[in-house]
């Protein structure tokens, strides 16, 4: 019995499994947001503090060393055990996955499972930060140089670089722009809401309230 774990594609959550390889995509589920899915499949990112170590516990279910996995993928140990640290630090490439579970006799299968809910609560969440741009910016600003920075350093690959500095050309825009940009109902605002540099402006009595908004819808 094999267990799932757990990744993140453009605000979906993907179960990548090990035995079959095809994609399922939920009824509903719009051709805008298929067309996106195929090239950011050459890159996950897993779900935020869910280590994902796929490849060595399948090494370890077939009772394979890692120089055995490297002998068979024709690499060098040291390779292999790149690879592996890689897929533990979310950096792991689909096609490195599949070629490793592939001559183990696995191959993954990626399931977009639809996460309307977590958009509502990122939305409300953005709501309330906007309406306290409005009244009050400097106080939500100015925790935002310090959060981008972390969100650089923790979003490593092309697509999360490219969602920092959106956030930077928006952030360097009037409020009112910022405030348009950050509550789009577009692919790109439901991505940037996702991955938002405004962590702690909110208090936690705002924080609740606006998830408890989300869940009523």
């Amino acid at each position: 019995m094999w267990s799932p774990f757990i990744h993140r594609l453009f605000g979906r959550t993907c179960l990548v499994l090990s035995l079959v390889d095809e994609v399922h995509v939920p009824v509903g589920m719009v051709w805008e947001d298929l067309e996106r899915l195929r090239p950011c499949c050459s890159t996950m990112q897993h779900r935020r503090n869910e280590m994902s170590t796929t490849i060595a516990d399948t090494r370890r279910s077939v009772g394979w060393t890692v120089r055995d996995l490297a002998e068979n993928l024709g690499v060098a140990p040291s390779t292999v055990t790149r690879m592996e640290q890689s897929e533990r630090d979310d950096r792991i490439q689909l096609g490195t996955l599949k070629r490793a579970l592939a001559v183990m006799g696995r191959r993954p299968r990626v399931e977009v499972v639809n996460t309307r809910r977590e958009e509502r609560v990122t939305m409300e969440l953005h709501r309330a930060l906007a309406n306290r741009l409005r009244t009050d910016p400097k106080a939500v600003l100015d925790v935002v140089p310090d959060n981008l920075v972390r969100l650089r350093a923790r979003l490593r690959s092309p697509i999360g670089q490219k969602w920092v500095d959106r956030w930077a050309e928006l952030l360097d825009s009037p409020v009112d722009l910022l405030i348009l940009g950050m509550l789009a109902d577009t692919p790109e605002g439901r991505e940037l809401r996702q991955n938002s540099p405004f962590a702690g402006a909110l208090t936690q009595g705002e924080r609740v309230a606006a998830i408890e908004r989300a869940n009523q819808e």
